[in-house]
């Protein structure tokens, strides 16, 4: 069974969307992007996500980077404090993927404050181990390409094609697990 998670604004872990799958591996899927852009909801991975879950992989996704990063240390002995409770995110395993938009952490920096501190994101993301896919915001793949490629990830930039990423998640999973 792949379940769908999502964050309401609150941090409320809800369950979005079950499916039911025979699919001998099923992979742990962590994405993670931007709730809001210019002021407005974004659903630009919607249709990625829904994709993945259908599939049989567990997918979380993530709108906001709080609860991408407690994802990212599912699975490890690193805990996230905070007023006094130990705080988790919605997967209970590793990530066996991770994919996430540059324009998930720092929204309200500017674009040259952002691109600087995507070194202190590429360490996050680092955490779990998996292989990570960034997808890149329309125009900027140059700016991001030496991060990337030095953080040893896969760059797709955006806008996507939606089977094609799916494919290439699919790709990249079953090339870590053989």
């Amino acid at each position: 069974m792949a379940q769908w998670y999502f964050l309401n604004s609150s941090g409320v872990k809800n369950k979005f969307i079950n499916f039911y799958s025979l699919k001998i591996f099923m992979a742990v899927i962590l994405i993670g992007g931007p709730q809001v852009i210019d002021g407005i909801l974004d659903p630009v991975h919607d249709d990625l996500v829904k994709k993945l879950a259908i599939g049989g992989d567990t997918v979380a996704y993530h709108r906001q980077g709080f609860g991408m990063v407690l994802d990212l240390l599912a699975g490890t002995n690193l805990r996230v404090i905070w007023h006094e409770r130990q705080i988790t995110g919605m997967l209970d395993l590793p990530a066996d993927i991770v994919l996430c938009d540059t324009r998930l952490f720092f929204s309200d920096y500017t674009l040259d404050n952002r691109i600087k501190e995507f070194p202190n994101v590429v360490r996050k993301l680092k955490k779990p181990g998996a292989p990570v896919i960034i997808l890149v915001e329309e125009g900027l793949s140059e700016r991001y390409k030496s991060y990337v490629n030095r953080a040893g990830f896969i760059q797709v930039d955006q806008p996507y094609d939606v089977d094609g990423l799916v494919e290439r998640v699919k790709k990249t999973y079953h090339a870590k697990i053989n």
